[in-house]
């Protein structure tokens, strides 16, 4: 007498592919990296690692998670994930890697700073260096040089200013929407 005959399923092997990835933050910035798994067989179990350079690879401790929140990062580095599957006879998957730059926070500086008789006008220009994401200069004054206020309308990189009658102070700050960027 025989068995009746067995049906095995045979799946194709783990791909994992990283997505959140290959971004630019300013210096102390946040980042989240997560893991898409297709195929294998079982529960996948996860393995973060990071490099400085992309090719020596260092698994990074209690990272074991399908996601990495990354957080106040200091120095541009690469990351990857390592994914495992119980299934008999499955190969790992290993994840392209993916590259977190980070930059310095933004900077500007104005210039067109001078004396002017009264009734005189000055035009400022700004200069900004640094930051990530969309980046806007607000103009701002004040009466003292201490309580600043937005000129409202007034987001170029340049500006004119009005005919002047007393000491006037005017600066110009940096807004970036990259995460960490400091304002």
């Amino acid at each position: 007498m025989t068995s009746s005959a067995a049906t095995l399923t045979v799946n194709p092997d783990a791909t994992v592919q990283v997505t959140g990835g290959a971004i630019t933050i300013c210096q102390g910035g946040n980042a989240t990296l997560t893991a898409s798994v297709t195929n294998g067989v079982g529960t996948p179990t996860y393995q973060w690692q990071e490099s400085s350079n992309g090719m020596s690879w260092t698994n990074m401790t209690g990272q074991t998670n399908s996601s990495l929140e990354l957080t106040g990062l200091t120095s541009t580095t690469y990351y990857r994930v390592l994914v495992n599957h119980p299934g008999n006879g499955c190969d790992a998957a290993t994840s392209e890697p993916t590259l977190i730059t980070v930059v310095a926070d933004p900077t500007v500086s104005v210039a067109g700073v001078g004396e002017v008789c009264i009734g005189g006008s000055v035009l400022l220009t700004a200069a900004a260096t640094g930051g990530t994401g969309t980046c806007v200069i607000q103009w701002e004054s004040s009466n003292n040089g201490t309580d600043f206020s937005d000129l409202p309308g007034q987001t170029g990189p340049t500006f004119q200013t009005p005919a002047l009658t007393n000491g006037t102070y005017y600066r110009a700050k940096i807004i970036c929407s990259g995460s960490g960027c400091c304002n």
